[in-house]
């Protein structure tokens, strides 16, 4: 079962100053670079041709220049989750994403902990010696495992089964409250990683495959979903 730590990012805050010096461009969901490419192409997007000419009786002069209308480039912005608002109301609204911030980093943390003591226990030592608590540090014997799930083990897997899904289910619930990045990694475990886990679970379970085709599986799955996120930012 994957450790969903790995796979929710918290909620980034950022805040920019526009041209007006009392104005801040706000999104509480950005991630960092965001507003450098969002405000990249708002620009471009923009952009307009003005050209003027006139002539006196010393000669005459032109212009053509490109100049940025303000209006179409906030209207982008816009478009793309910025707001623009007064200093103060900006701080304030920065503070309580902050606060809540802070609380879904703790609630998580907690979990984590939880996942990790269930790792650790001498309860699951069976399954735990066939496979590793993060797919990161699979070893090269776990995933070359030629062997198949004994009777014994599965009597200890349907139980560490049970545990970590509840734990998985309680991250769930603590993600969805960091706002719409949240929301959306938590789906995204709920409706693509863990039927996928699920399927590899009972595979190994009904003996259809190796420990080391389960292991295998796991860290394509892991992967699997954090390319999922990149494709729908």
């Amino acid at each position: 079962m994957l450790m969903m730590k790995k796979i929710f990012p918290l909620v980034a805050i950022v805040t920019i100053m526009s041209g007006c010096a009392q104005n801040l461009w706000y999104k509480p969901t950005a991630r960092q670079g965001e507003f450098e490419v969002d405000r990249y192409a708002c620009v471009q997007q923009s952009q307009q041709r003005l050209g003027m000419a006139s002539v006196n009786r010393y000669g005459g002069s032109a212009i053509d220049q490109q100049i940025t209308n303000d209006q179409v480039f906030s209207t982008c912005m816009t478009s793309k989750g910025w707001s623009l608002g007064r200093k103060e109301v900006v701080d304030s609204q920065i503070a309580q994403a902050t606060a809540v911030n802070n609380s879904v980093k703790q609630q998580v943390a907690q979990v984590v902990e939880k996942i990790k003591a269930a790792c650790a226990s001498q309860e699951f030592r069976e399954y735990y010696s066939k496979t590793a608590c993060n797919t990161n540090d699979m070893s090269l014997a776990q995933l070359a495992d030629n062997s198949k799930i004994t009777e014994a083990q599965k009597i200890v897997f349907l139980k560490q089964q049970e545990v970590i899904l509840a734990y998985n289910k309680e991250m769930y619930e603590v993600i969805r409250t960091a706002g719409p990045n949240g929301i959306r990694e938590a789906e995204n475990f709920k409706n693509f990683v863990q039927p996928l886990s699920e399927k590899n679970s009972l595979n190994l379970y009904m003996g259809n495959i190796t420990w080391g085709e389960y292991n295998q599986r796991r860290k394509e799955i892991a992967r699997e979903g954090q390319e999922a996120m990149r494709r729908n930012p």
